[in-house]
């Protein structure tokens, strides 16, 4: 054999094997980026991703919605179905696991600008606005998806996530998010609760603690304890306000409802004169809602998940504060409207550290 026709083997081979790749990991396609037929058994349970972000970001394009939730991974758990109870039209839940606000602000110029869309409903969380919270791919934000493209068909990672995928698919394995509303249900951990009760959410807790601890994007970031330091992640909120404004959407804001051990938390770490700053902040809107620091609901772990994340029981409570809904019985202590006639009593609440168990 001559070299020339070893040579055109070779590359033969090479070109075969990247294709094949590439047709496998367009029919699995493991980040629902291509929107492929999706098979029973084959690749309609999609469990993972090497970007949730960018996932999420397909999934809610092809959803066309006219109401975006958006926020950290909190807002995921509240499902579209209680929002249409309040607004009309396509309700998709755009949770961004551990976001920042300027990403989350990539995303509303994104929607706004190229989907029919008139409210947002933004939850607001601390660790949001540490100055190392910060986006990552910005490309697909101008309409250039070549980089996702890539990632999601030559890529060993992605080779290993398809194989992952099928296996998972093979096993009928429960999908945690409904991509077609962008819920995310948390089934499993439902089921563990269930099973063993309190317990777990005490166990979720603990590893949660470890991490936010251990984290620079949460609380283990030596700048994030200057409250002056999150003032540009700040003017990224007030370029949201003013970009809803402008083009006549609706915004409604929330701060999430955590634990009270994680209220604990910020203020063990050293981050309470930021995270009263930050409150400071955002009392002078006087529009949001804050369901955080201590009261009947965030002092009662069998609301949660883990800690961080509450149950979807509380989501008609959310919005039945938010959207005034007087019809709900709602725990006169759970939401206050953020202003400067509240907000001396949010602070001194927050700033009591109140045990769990009084």
């Amino acid at each position: 054999m001559t070299y020339k026709i070893w040579n055109r083997l070779v590359v033969f081979l090479i070109a075969f094997l990247m294709l094949g790749i590439m047709l496998f990991n367009y029919i699995i396609d493991p980040y629902f980026v291509f929107n492929s037929p999706r098979y029973e058994g084959i690749n309609k349970i999609k469990v993972t991703s090497i970007d949730s972000h960018m996932t999420k970001f397909y999934t809610a394009k092809r959803a066309n919605p006219n109401v975006l939730l958006i926020g950290t991974s909190r807002i995921e758990h509240i499902n579209p179905i209680h929002v249409e109870k309040y607004l009309s039209g396509k309700v998709y839940n755009l949770g961004l696991l551990g976001s920042g606000i300027d990403v989350q602000k990539r995303n509303i110029e994104y929607f706004i600008k190229n989907k029919n869309i008139n409210t947002i409903i933004l939850s607001l969380d601390f660790f949001s606005f540490n100055p190392s919270n910060v986006s990552s791919n910005k490309l697909r934000f101008s309409n250039d998806f070549s980089d996702d493209y890539l990632d999601s068909l030559l890529s060993v990672s992605t080779l290993k996530r398809s194989i992952k995928t099928f296996k998972f698919n093979f096993k009928g394995v429960t999908q945690s998010v409904d991509y077609d509303s962008g819920w995310r249900s948390y089934r499993s951990n439902y089921k563990q609760i269930q099973k063993l009760g309190t317990q777990y959410t005490k166990n979720l807790l603990e590893k949660n603690i470890k991490k936010f601890s251990s984290q620079e994007v949460h609380f283990n970031n030596p700048k994030f304890l200057k409250p002056h330091a999150i003032d540009a992640n700040l003017k990224v909120l007030a370029d949201i306000i003013s970009i809803c404004k402008s083009n006549n959407v609706a915004l409604h804001m929330f701060i999430s409802p955590i634990y009270s051990e994680i209220t604990d938390l910020i203020y063990k770490r050293g981050y309470g004169e930021t995270y009263d700053y930050w409150k400071e902040s955002l009392a002078s809107y006087e529009n949001i809602y804050d369901f955080s620091g201590y009261n009947s609901i965030t002092k009662d772990i069998s609301n949660y998940i883990d800690g961080s994340h509450y149950k979807d029981i509380l989501s008609p409570l959310i919005l039945a504060k938010v959207f005034k809904d007087k019809s709900v019985k709602i725990p006169h202590d759970f939401g206050v409207l953020l202003n400067k006639k509240t907000l001396k009593c949010v602070v001194d609440n927050q700033n009591k550290r109140e045990s769990i168990n009084e």
